[in-house]
C-alpha cells in the first residue's frame, strides 16, 4: 500500500526553513519576504532597526506608498547595510520533497529495505541544475534534498512543536543522486538508496552540514550574495536550464519592478533577482547563513 504524505510540501518547507534559520546567528532568504520593496526585515533574522534606518523611505504608509528610490541606489544601500550586518559564511539550496510511504512488498524499492519505507521521485532537469550548482559553488553551499521521515499531519505538527523537523528529516546531497530517478529511505539522517539501479547513499546529517558551514570564511553580506548569484550564473551552461531560468527571471522582474526599467547588472538587485529566479525555476529554497 502506498500512502502520500497528508500535509502539503509547503507546510513542511515552512517549518524546516524556520528551524534552519534559527540554527544560525544571522540568516537571509529572499523567499521569506512578501515584496521586494518592503520585505527586507522579513527576509533577515535580524533586528528591525537596521532596516528601518536604511530603508525607511521604502516603507508604505496607511495612505499608500511613500516615495521610493532608483534601483541603482540599492547597491549603495546594500553596502551600507553590510556594515551593520554580521558576516555570512555559507548557503543552503534546499529542494523539499513530499514523500510516499510504502508499506507493501509490491513496492518497487522493497527489495532494498524489506520493511516499510519512504520514497520520492527525482526530476531530471532539476537534478541536473542542482548538480551543476553544487560544482559551481566551490564548497560554499550545500545543495540538498530534504524530506520528512514521517507522513501524517499529526506527526508533522507534533514534530514542529518540538522544533525537531530538521532532526526528523532525511537529507540527501544532490550530487550523490546523479543518474537516478528515485530515492528511498526508512529513517531520518543521511542514509538512503538511489534507484533505479540501487545505490546506497550515505551522506552527511544536517548537523554535519552545519559544521561545514561554520568552517567557511566570513565575508560581508553584499559580497556573499554576489558570489551566490555568480555561482548560479556559472552553473547555467546547459541550454534547457538556461532557457528555464531566463523565463523565470522575466516573471520575477515583472512581478517586482515596473516595466521598462533596466536592472543594473553586477549589483545586489540583479543578484537577488538571479537567486529568486533560480529558486522558482528549479523548485528550491535559498538560505544564506552566518
Amino acid at each position: 500500500m502506498v500512502k502520500t504524505a497528508q500535509f502539503e510540501e509547503k507546510t513542511y518547507e515552512k517549518y524546516f526553513g524556520h528551524e534552519l534559520s534559527g540554527r544560525f546567528s544571522n540568516s537571509f532568504s529572499p523567499g521569506q519576504r512578501a515584496e521586494f520593496s518592503m520585505g527586507f526585515d522579513e527576509a533577515f533574522d535580524l533586528p528591525w532597526w537596521i532596516f528601518f534606518y536604511h530603508f525607511r523611505y521604502l516603507m508604505k504608509s496607511p495612505w499608500g506608498a511613500l516615495g521610493g528610490i532608483g534601483l541603482q541606489d540599492l547597491d549603495h544601500i546594500a553596502e551600507e547595510v553590510s556594515k551593520d550586518l554580521p558576516p555570512y559564511r555559507f548557503n543552503f539550496f534546499v529542494q523539499y520533497k513530499r514523500p510516499d510511504y510504502v508499506e507493501g512488498h509490491r513496492g518497487g524499492e522493497w527489495p532494498s529495505w524489506q520493511q516499510p519505507y519512504f520514497r520520492y521521485a527525482i526530476t531530471a532537469h532539476q537534478q541536473l541544475a542542482l548538480e551543476k550548482l553544487h560544482s559551481a559553488s566551490s564548497g560554499r553551499a550545500a545543495v540538498i534534498y530534504a524530506s520528512p521521515a514521517f507522513w501524517t499531519s499529526d506527526k508533522l505538527f507534533e514534530t514542529a512543536a518540538k522544533k525537531q523537523v530538521i532532526k526528523k528529516s532525511n537529507i540527501a546531497k544532490a550530487d550523490a543522486l546523479t543518474g537516478h530517478g528515485r530515492y528511498s529511505y526508512v529513517a531520518e539522517g543521511g542514509v538512503g538508496v538511489a534507484h533505479s539501479e540501487p545505490e546506497e547513499i550515505r551522506g552527511p546529517t544536517f548537523e554535519k552540514l552545519i559544521e561545514l558551514a561554520m568552517d567557511q570564511p566570513k565575508i560581508p553580506f553584499r559580497d556573499h550574495v554576489l558570489k551566490a548569484a555568480d555561482a548560479i550564473e556559472r552553473s547555467l551552461d546547459e541550454d534547457r536550464s538556461r532557457a528555464t531560468f531566463e523565463k523565470a527571471k522575466k516573471v520575477v522582474i515583472s512581478d517586482l519592478v515596473a516595466e521598462n526599467i533596466d536592472i543594473p547588472s553586477g549589483g545586489i538587485v540583479s543578484a537577488i533577482l538571479t537567486i529568486e529566479a533560480f529558486c522558482d525555476a528549479f523548485a528550491v529554497e535559498f538560505y544564506a547563513v552566518g
